[in-house]
């Protein structure tokens, strides 16, 4: 499928995700477990 000039074409992924699971809700549990995970390393360094 060729794009015409001016415009952006995308593709929307399948993410296989159960009804009911937000996928957004998903990416901020992720961000929170690694902040929670780079301060718990940070700790153990200075403690």
């Amino acid at each position: 499928m060729k794009t015409p000039v001016g415009k952006v074409g995308t593709r929307s992924a399948v993410l296989g995700l159960r009804p009911g699971i937000d996928p957004d809700r998903m990416n901020q549990l992720a961000d929170e477990f690694e902040a929670e995970g780079f301060l718990a390393k940070q700790s153990r360094k200075t403690g």
